[in-house]
C-alpha cells in the first residue's frame, strides 16, 4: 500500500474503526493501528468487536496519560486543566475483552511485543507507555519516497 496515498488525518477515536474496515476488506494482511490514548478511550467498544469478530487487528497505544495533541492548545490559552489523566492497564483490559495484552515500559520490549502480536493474528493491544513530556518527531511522507 502506498502510504503517501492513504494517509490522512480524522476526528480523535475514529482510527480503530477504519482499522477494522480495512482488517474486514483484507483479511490476510496485517493491520497495525497506532494510536494515543485519549484515542482508544473513545473507542473501547471497537475492542469487543475486534474480539468478538476475531479480527487480527494489533493496536498499538501510545500512553502518556494525557491528550498530548490538546494539551498545546489548552497551554496556549490559560491555566492548563481537563488534559491530563489517568489510564486503565489497557493490555489487562485487552484480556478483559478477550483480546491479547501487552504493556510495554521500557523501549527494548517494543520488538518482541510487536512480532509476538503480529504472529498471533488474533485481536492485540500492545500499551506503549511513555514520557508525557516527549515530543514525537514529525514524520513527513511525501510522493518522491515511494
Amino acid at each position: 500500500m502506498d502510504l503517501a496515498e492513504h494517509r490522512f488525518r480524522t476526528f480523535p477515536g475514529f482510527h480503530e474503526t477504519l482499522d477494522i474496515g480495512a482488517k474486514l476488506v483484507r483479511p490476510e494482511q496485517p493491520v497495525i493501528a497506532c494510536v494515543g490514548d485519549g484515542d482508544l478511550m473513545l473507542q473501547l467498544g471497537d475492542l469487543e468487536t475486534l474480539s468478538r469478530e476475531r479480527l487480527g487487528v494489533v493496536v498499538v497505544v501510545f500512553n502518556n496519560f494525557r491528550l498530548g495533541s490538546q494539551r498545546k492548545r489548552v497551554e496556549a490559552y490559560g491555566p492548563v486543566m481537563g488534559v491530563d489523566h489517568g489510564n486503565p492497564d489497557f493490555a489487562k483490559l485487552a484480556e478483559l475483552f478477550g483480546c491479547r495484552g501487552y504493556r510495554v515500559d521500557e523501549p527494548g520490549q517494543f520488538r518482541d511485543a510487536l512480532t509476538d502480536a503480529v504472529s498471533t493474528r488474533e485481536p492485540c493491544i500492545i500499551d506503549v507507555i511513555i514520557d508525557p513530556d516527549a515530543r514525537p518527531p514529525r514524520v513527513q511522507v511525501s510522493r518522491e519516497a515511494r
